[in-house]
């Protein structure tokens, strides 16, 4: 798997452990661009990123199909076959 999901792991793990430490104290995870460990709350404009900048490179990252869906191809209709 790539860096992004790496870093969404980690960030994950490093969560579940602070949400066990204190209940109400507000989510941290990673930037899924640099890895920074940021605070999960509605303050943070750019959540999940840290920064305007990590959210253009990721943006950037889709435009430019670094990312991509996996999909099935769907097998096109016989014309000849529906008469």
């Amino acid at each position: 798997m790539g860096k992004a999901f790496e870093s969404i792991k980690a960030g994950l793990t490093e969560a579940m452990a602070h949400a066990k430490r204190d209940p109400a104290a507000p989510r941290i995870v990673n930037c899924p661009a640099c890895g920074k460990a940021i605070e999960w709350v509605a303050e943070n404009r750019y959540r999940p990123f840290c920064s305007a900048r990590c959210k253009g490179v990721d943006l950037g990252a889709w435009a430019s199909d670094q990312y991509r869906i996996a999909a099935k191809e769907e097998p096109k209709p016989d014309p000849d076959a529906a008469e």
